[in-house]
């Protein structure tokens, strides 16, 4: 009897060193939330019925400790034998093509540490990437409703460019990025080294006590927020070789602050928890609080009102979901499966938060759900 969904993609054991191979990780439901993925989209990936996205192998790279860019290497170049021998269409073995032409020109070290203990509370992860391209690139960075402190390593000028009217902003070394309601054009440079501190909701609150709606859609330097400590910071991260090592200090850091300014948050963020699952209105009901005073906790805590955070969150699961298809997606299906009045409504709200169309996002041949790599010379 045929397989009634047969594997259209590799699975990731098989791209897998042999070193590795014999010591499976058995990913913890924590895990599994971190990365997107469900228990059941698991069993699809480990199948080879679903892509993994870049975002998910990053994570299992960091869950057996090997070397990223020759696990996405390997795995791209599997898809894309899977993809030919299946018959998938040409549009699917074209895009899986423009990616490994990326990650080939890209040579990069990547450690993310998910922060147990005190810290679990308030961080969702350290990312530390220290990279170079050999081709000159921006990166369109997309709105994901996520507090971010960013710690360049490097000496490099880094560059914003506004979406809406191209203003150019220039970036300091440390700088905390506000939850973005649009994308942001950024130009990198060709050698990178940076730590990423991603806070968990209520988190970046709980360490600073400044309620996030103040940094809303803004890049602030972070001595305006943390005081000079955080250049002190940066400047002991530097003299540091061991990524490990770095994420380590910077840890000792932050559990520091917040033992000296940390605030409680636990009665708000418990109200936020079922954010993403019910309507406002009914989240309010059920918390006991009016709509106002839930739009005033949201903002404090998320930097943005409820409903523009479940737009957000939305608008990230359709992105996993494009990523991990294992076809050209099926836009229809796309709208009705999340509630969109048509597709209309359907594409002003993908050029909202990305600056391009469903198609020609497809056509960039990502599948990172956090940023848009764009070669300009492509």
């Amino acid at each position: 009897m045929n397989d009634p969904n047969p594997s259209a993609y590799p699975s990731l054991w098989k791209v897998l060193p042999e070193a590795h191979k014999s010591d499976r990780p058995a990913f913890s439901k924590t895990q599994l939330k971190r990365a997107g993925i469900s228990s059941e989209q698991l069993k699809e990936l480990e199948l080879g019925r679903r892509s993994f996205t870049i975002d998910q192998l990053l994570m299992v790279c960091s869950g057996f400790r090997i070397d990223a860019q020759s696990l996405i290497i390997a795995y791209l170049k599997e898809k894309m034998k899977v993809l030919s021998n299946s018959k998938q269409s040409d549009q699917q073995i074209e895009l899986a093509a423009i990616s490994l032409k990326y990650f080939k020109s890209t040579s990069f070290d990547v450690s993310i540490d998910y922060p147990d203990g005190l810290l679990n509370r308030f961080i969702n992860s350290i990312v530390f990437y220290d990279g170079s391209r050999n081709v000159k690139n921006h990166e369109i960075m997309l709105p994901d409703g996520v507090i971010q402190l960013i710690i360049a390593l490097d000496d490099h000028e880094r560059i914003c460019v506004n979406g809406d009217n191209n203003s150019i902003q220039h970036l300091k070394k440390t700088v905390v990025f506000g939850a973005q309601k649009r994308y942001r054009k950024f130009l990198i440079p060709p050698d990178e080294k940076t730590l990423t501190i991603r806070f968990k909701p209520g988190g970046f609150f709980a360490i600073t006590g400044i309620p996030v709606s103040e940094i809303t859609d803004s890049f602030i330097p972070a001595d305006q927020i943390f005081g000079p400590s955080v250049n002190d910071l940066r400047n002991d991260l530097k003299t540091i070789e061991k990524p490990q090592n770095c994420i380590k200090k910077l840890k000792h850091y932050l559990i520091k602050r917040y033992q000296r300014t940390g605030v409680p948050v636990k009665n708000g963020l418990n109200i936020l928890s079922n954010i993403s699952l019910n309507p406002v209105h009914q989240l309010a009901e059920e918390s006991g609080i009016s709509h106002k005073h839930l739009i005033h906790i949201s903002k404090k805590y998320l930097g943005l009102s409820p409903k523009y955070y479940q737009r957000i969150l939305r608008f990230s699961k359709i992105l996993n979901e494009i990523n991990s298809l294992n076809s050209s997606p099926v836009w229809a299906d796309i709208v009705y499966k999340f509630s969109y009045y048509d597709q209309p409504h359907f594409i002003n709200e993908f050029r909202h938060f990305t600056g391009l169309s469903p198609q020609s996002y497809l056509e960039t041949g990502n599948t990172c759900s956090k940023y848009l790599h764009i070669n300009f010379n492509r």
